[in-house]
């Protein structure tokens, strides 16, 4: 557990952190709501959308804001995210930190209009909005449209629907427009009532504030009447597949390609800092390999690359290619990667991966969203790393370390997207 945090425990499976820092000038909370990712997808990635429209106090997105307006700008907002396995329904409200004023009962307002939001929503006979739910379901469906004309995005989708087959990781933190049809505003507040009554639920604090006031204030506030919670998949650590090469034509002036490789170690593994220096000599930045490789010396990319899905043990290339040049590409990738296994890093690559790495942290601590998302994967795999931690750890990372974990990596599938033949 990171020390910075202080954990509280408010009913079963639903957990208080409290991490007071005069770092910032604000207050920052967040609830997060956990749900299995196969659990009615599109249903869960609606939620957040409607819930923000407003509460049974304020039941119109109008009577919300003003309200919020009045407590010194108290900011609100509200979505999606998908870390492994699990689809995350993110809370997120901003407030000056009570220290620069003098009057503090604006805190107590805010926090009940943040519970009310996630536990008291504006309803029509037990029911969400029917005109809100038909116009957030047109919203997600043009989001989902948005990801096949983002080619970039379309083709990463592709590539882990291909790689993890049988995963729930394949499917889209939007789900599908057929499971969005099937949505209305009943069956919407039935899996509301059932999540949000039996799923977990983390509850994290972030800023400048005392913690001997705000603690009893945000314990009393978020103290939620629980008998029971269901439990939440784990991530898996995904395995790798025979080599799976998939080429998709498509109306696109560039190509697009993504090699997935995938490895035993994860953020919960003791050679997770070694996995982080790994991918940032092989792609992580400009001085990386694949860069300076295929795209500076070999002029074969518009842009080339590498990251890491922490939570799975998935490391992900890719680059922006013309289609003429797909075999060569592949080639001088594949070559990158023979190199790290055969321990080819220079002193300068580990040097300035170390920088860049430090750089990176240095950022994290500087974000409370950073802080905060480090903290929520950490629990979803089952350790949770401090920054300081993993700077010293990094610090700590021989050739040998990296060269050990190139070599539990294997490509499980190579997917690129090309441009179609002109008739």
């Amino acid at each position: 557990m990171n020390a910075k945090f202080e954990k509280t425990e408010l009913a079963p499976g639903v957990n208080l952190y409290l991490y007071p820092t005069d770092k910032y000038k604000t207050v920052s909370i967040r609830a997060f709501l956990y749900t299995d990712l196969e659990d009615e997808t599109s249903k869960t990635a609606i939620l957040p959308e409607i819930l923000k429209k407003g509460t049974k106090d304020y039941p119109t997105p109008r009577e919300l804001s003003k309200e919020l307006a009045k407590l010194y700008g108290t900011r609100m907002g509200a979505g999606v995210t998908k870390r492994g396995e699990t689809l995350l329904a993110d809370f997120r409200m901003e407030m000056v930190s009570p220290k620069y004023l003098e009057d503090d009962s604006y805190v107590q307002k805010a926090l009940k209009i943040f519970k009310d939001v996630i536990f008291d929503p504006a309803l029509d006979d037990n029911k969400f909005n029917k005109t809100y739910v038909e116009i957030e379901k047109q919203n997600l469906k043009n989001r989902i449209a948005a990801v096949v004309n983002d080619k970039q995005k379309f083709a990463f989708m592709k590539a882990i629907e291909n790689s993890c087959p049988d995963e729930a990781y394949r499917i889209s933190k939007y789900g599908s427009v057929e499971e969005l049809d099937k949505v209305n505003e009943a069956n919407l507040y039935q899996h509301y009532e059932k999540i949000v009554n039996n799923n977990p639920m983390d509850f994290y604090v972030v800023g400048n504030f005392d913690k001997d006031k705000l603690k009893p204030l945000l314990t009393e506030t978020f103290k939620i009447n629980r008998q029971q919670v269901t439990s939440i998949k784990k991530p898996i650590n995904s395995k790798a597949q025979p080599l799976n090469e998939i080429v998709h034509d498509m109306e696109v002036k560039q190509g697009r390609l993504v090699m997935v490789m995938k490895t035993p170690v994860t953020m919960n593994n003791n050679s997770y800092p070694a996995l982080l220096m790994y991918n940032g000599i092989l792609g992580g930045f400009t001085h990386s390999k694949l860069f300076q490789n295929v795209r500076e010396k070999a002029s074969l990319a518009y842009y080339a690359g590498s990251n890491i899905e922490t939570l799975k043990g998935m490391v992900f290339l890719f680059a922006g290619i013309d289609k003429e040049t797909y075999k060569e590409t592949l080639d001088i990738m594949n070559q990158q990667l023979e190199d790290i296994k055969a321990g080819k890093i220079s002193e300068k690559e580990m040097e300035y991966t170390l920088a860049g790495l430090k750089n990176s942290l240095s950022e994290t601590i500087d974000e409370v969203g950073g802080q905060i998302g480090l903290q929520v994967d950490g629990g979803l795999v089952g350790r949770r790393w401090e920054i300081e931690e993993l700077l010293s750890e990094l610090k700590n990372v021989k050739k040998e370390d990296v060269v050990e974990v190139a070599n539990s990596l294997e490509v499980d599938t190579i997917f690129f997207l090309r441009p179609k033949e002109e008739q």
